[in-house]
């Protein structure tokens, strides 16, 4: 467990900011060495990768379900240390339901890694758009964000990063 500078909450192992109130954990995080998977890696007899990339905490693959041309994925993969992290996240959205959240589909774990299952949308990523938007189209954009923040809010869930990339 870790315990969280500004609240002293105990968070469980793999957590970067404090489940309570959201404070980073720790001010320089370590960098993750996982090697990344190689194209066609068959993960869980579901998933069949097929590209990859690395970030500091994780890998993320694009991949397909077995068996479905058209079934893509996005594989966000840590290492079993931070398995509980992807098992939390997966058991406290199960029954979310909102037309703008892309909520995970499967978390499981294989040869010591932890993998989180999430539908891979295609279209423009949010930060393509930044400076091309109309002022209406950019209003647009944030009621829906703070739609959705207050959905995760009344669920009990606590939202500590918007990414535009993500």
């Amino acid at each position: 467990m870790m315990c969280c500078p500004q609240c002293d909450h105990q968070n469980p192992p793999g957590e970067n900011y404090c489940t309570e109130c959201g404070s980073a954990l720790q001010n320089v995080a370590a960098e993750v060495d996982l090697t990344l998977l190689p194209a066609g890696t068959i993960l869980d007899d579901a998933y069949v990768v097929e590209t990859g990339e690395s970030f500091d905490f994780e890998n993320h693959y694009r991949a397909t379900r077995v068996g479905e041309a058209h079934g893509r994925v996005l594989l966000r993969e840590r290492p079993q240390t931070g398995a509980e992290t992807f098992r939390a996240l997966a058991e406290q959205t199960a029954g979310l339901s909102h037309p703008a959240l892309i909520l995970p589909e499967r978390f499981f774990e294989q040869e010591g890694r932890a993998y989180l299952a999430v539908p891979d949308l295609l279209g423009i990523r949010l930060s393509a758009r930044v400076g091309l938007t109309t002022e209406r189209e950019a209003l647009s954009w944030g009621i829906q964000l703070c739609q959705i923040v207050s959905a995760l809010h009344r669920n009990g869930l606590l939202c500590i990063e918007l990414p535009p990339d993500g």
